[in-house]
């Protein structure tokens, strides 16, 4: 029979504390004193033989082995400690008493003078656990073999990690997620509970307070117990990544060492130490630089290679990047080798959020981008040659808004969800973008190609961009907070696709002191010209111009599979014969309604009948409505001074720009004027009529200009356009 001590136990010298309570455990002790003292104070203590007592430590919970402080005592205890450990997996502690000498041999005596067995007791179990990776907790009354010691093991250990646990404030999130708010070095942070973030602090407290890792056992039935606390009787709170709050008040996390935030309201910000927002912090995700007053538009230009048109949506894409809510468009990079489309991608990247691993190849599936998406709040996919259906959904979906679902490993039927709404970075050498509900989502940046005279070492470059990333990123702070100023102020007439974000842009523009207007009129000639790339990228577009052009009775009228037929008719053999052309009225349909927004962007007006004869009514622009005229752009706001240097050392203001004529030409007498300035040359940049844009001017190589050069619109209602000289070394920015 098994004996237990403390039963009766007596408060005299007895810490009621950490002393031996009910359970298999056995006391025992060569020493007859020993074992009479603790008799008379209501301890159950066996004197040892090994004859008779081996039974009794063979299957117990722990063994409690007493001695006495003298050289006598001592060595008969530990002789008597190591042969038990020999034949038992229990936990054994050889406690000495300490000052109880044989010239001393009552143990009342010995306690009245101050000495607690409780205390002894504890400080032996902790030495044990110490130097042999025990555990003190009990384990199961008759747990016994290899397995049971295991089991054993594992669920003490479990019971120790939920006691170190209760600090933590456990809650759930709405998506199902399980949290816990912990405390370290004075703050706060947030960790999923089956994280490894999470793992790693439980596992440092038990290391701290045992003195040895608990067990993998052990830690995942802690885990899983805690993850039910969090689900039944935690709160439901919101967990963020980088970005929470609302246009009132946004909370931007730093992510430093002490979960620091920035709070951004209309006008102002200031650094918190205690968000009111909740964070996550996922592997690979890096501090932002640590905001200060002084930044600029100009000092951001000089680590941007950005036309002049172009770097107003630049600028309100980084400020909508740093709101907690969504449409964000996409960012499309493009230009030739040589024009810093990466580096652009890198500045946004460390201003706003950044990654260990800041730029990524293109998902190759869907799960994959899901989750990037949820590791990241801004994905930047680089070097991108074409996109993939799927991945053009995909995107479409990271931009408004959307969610990917696949099932949970090791389970039958649970499905884990990723929902997310992500700013995203394209850069290619060619526009990749090209259909048209993504086309609808961009926002197109076209850097120029940096000469080789004005290209600068890329370690000189990192290294001044380190020098002001603080200045930069409070400039982009103070920007967001004038914004969101602005915001309520601005009405939009006309409402594009990514209505929120043109007034949000225009709420940039005039936060940063530029007249109203500004923004909508870059905004509205960026997405012309990507709607009049997208339609010559068509075949079906163009198809639909030819069959409607010089038609005698204006629109066409008909089913699908009399548009596979009259499309069929007009479009080049070769395409019709090729796999990627619709050969079945499904497909067809399917097809034609994808360039449905960009041919009524270029004044084409499709009408959809569904009756029992299902047509689709194709009608031409009229001659004035054949192209959507850009609205004037404002004046330079007087914040953009002109004192910047584009980030290959070259400026992004031409240094001669054509004096405007007084009257308006009318589209037929269209004529530009060179972009160096110095000549007009009819024969170097002609207009070129599209059937889909009539009064569109291109230039020779087909994209935006001659040998890197621009042009932007200059005038309402007008077709002419101010070229830019970007090769002279000594104009200024703005």
């Amino acid at each position: 029979m098994n004996r237990t001590v403390g039963r009766n136990a007596k408060s005299t010298g007895i810490d009621d504390e950490p002393k031996v309570v009910s359970g298999e455990v056995v006391c025992v002790t060569k020493d007859a004193d020993i074992e009479a003292g603790l008799a008379e104070m209501g301890l159950a203590c066996l004197i040892w033989t090994a004859r008779t007592q081996a039974a009794e430590v063979k299957h117990a919970e722990e063994v409690v082995v007493f001695a006495g402080d003298d050289e006598d005592g001592s060595r008969e205890g530990a002789e008597l400690a190591a042969w038990v450990r020999a034949r038992t997996s229990a936990p054994v502690s050889l406690v000495v008493l300490d000052g109880f000498e044989k010239s001393s041999r009552n143990l009342r005596t010995w306690a009245a003078a101050g000495n607690d067995i409780g205390k002894l007791i504890a400080k032996a179990r902790h030495d044990a656990d110490a130097k042999n990776g025990r555990q003190s907790d009990r384990r199961d009354p008759g747990a016994g073999g290899a397995k049971g010691e295991a089991q054993g093991a594992a669920e003490s250990c479990a019971r120790a990690l939920l006691r170190l646990a209760e600090d933590a404030v456990l809650f759930h999130s709405p998506d199902g997620r399980y949290y816990a708010d912990v405390q370290f070095n004075g703050h706060r942070q947030t960790h999923e509970i089956r994280s490894s973030g999470f793992r790693q602090w439980l596992t440092r407290l038990f290391y701290l307070d045992r003195g040895t890792p608990p067990t993998a056992e052990g830690l995942q039935g802690a885990i899983g117990v805690l993850e039910a606390r969090a689900r039944f009787d935690g709160e439901c709170h919101p967990v963020n990544l980088r970005v929470a709050g609302d246009d009132a008040t946004i909370y931007l996390d730093l992510g430093d060492e002490s979960w620091r935030a920035v709070k951004i309201t209309p006008g102002e910000w200031r650094i918190v130490d205690q968000p009111a927002a909740r964070f996550r912090r996922p592997k690979g995700m890096l501090p932002l630089p640590v905001p200060e007053k002084g930044g600029s538009a100009e000092l951001l230009a000089t680590f941007v290679n950005i036309r002049p048109e172009e770097f107003d949506l630049f600028l309100a894409w980084l400020c909508a990047a740093m709101r907690p809510a969504g449409p964000y468009p996409v960012l499309h990079i493009s230009g030739v080798h040589g024009s810093a489309k990466s580096t652009i991608t890198l500045v946004a990247r460390r201003l706003i959020d950044a990654y260990a691993s800041p730029m990524r190849s293109p998902s190759k599936e869907p799960r994959e981008l899901a989750i990037a998406a949820h590791n990241n709040w801004v994905v930047a996919l680089n070097n991108v040659s074409a996109i993939a259906d799927w991945l053009s959904d995909g995107l479409c979906c990271l931009s408004t808004g959307g969610g990917y679902a696949s099932r949970t490993l090791y389970s039958d039927s649970e499905e884990t969800v990723h929902e997310a709404s992500r700013p995203v970075i394209i850069n290619s050498i060619a526009e990749a973008a090209d259909r048209g509900d993504l086309v609808d989502r961009c926002v197109f940046l076209n850097p120029p190609e940096i000469p080789a005279d004005r290209r600068r070492e890329e370690r000189e470059f990192w290294r001044k961009f380190e020098e002001s990333k603080s200045k930069l990123f409070g400039f982009l702070l103070d920007t967001l907070a004038a914004a969101l100023r602005e915001l309520p102020n601005v009405q939009l007439t006309e409402k594009p696709r990514m209505a929120d974000f043109a007034a949000f842009g225009e709420a940039v523009c005039r936060g940063l002191g530029m007249p109203a207007g500004t923004f909508a009129g870059s905004y509205q000639a960026n997405r012309q010209l990507a709607n009049d790339a997208a339609l010559e990228d068509s075949a079906i577009a163009g198809a639909v111009a030819r069959l409607l052009e010089g038609r005698a009775e204006g629109s066409w009228s008909g089913t699908a599979a009399e548009l596979v037929d009259a499309l069929s008719a007009v479009v080049d053999p070769k395409i019709a014969a090729s796999k990627g052309w619709p050969k079945t009225p499904r497909k067809m349909s399917g097809d034609f309604r994808r360039v449905v927004p960009q041919l009524r962007l270029a004044g084409y007006r499709v009408e959809f009948e569904h009756g029992r004869r299902r047509t689709i009514t194709i009608t031409p622009p009229a001659p004035e409505e054949q192209r959507e005229t850009p609205s004037q752009p404002s004046q330079p706001s007087p914040t953009l001074e002109n004192k910047g240097k584009s980030c290959d050392g070259t400026n992004l203001q031409p240094s001669h720009t054509v004096a405007q004529p007084s009257s308006s030409p009318s589209p037929s007498t269209i004529r530009e004027v060179a972009c160096d300035g110095l000549a007009t040359v009819d024969d170097g940049m002609k207009n070129q009529p599209s059937s889909l844009a009539p009064y569109k001017t291109r230039a020779l190589d087909g994209i935006d200009g001659c040998d890197g050069l621009s042009r932007q619109y200059s005038g309402v209602g007008q077709s002419e356009y101010v070229a830019i000289d970007w090769r002279n070394p000594d104009p200024r920015p703005f």
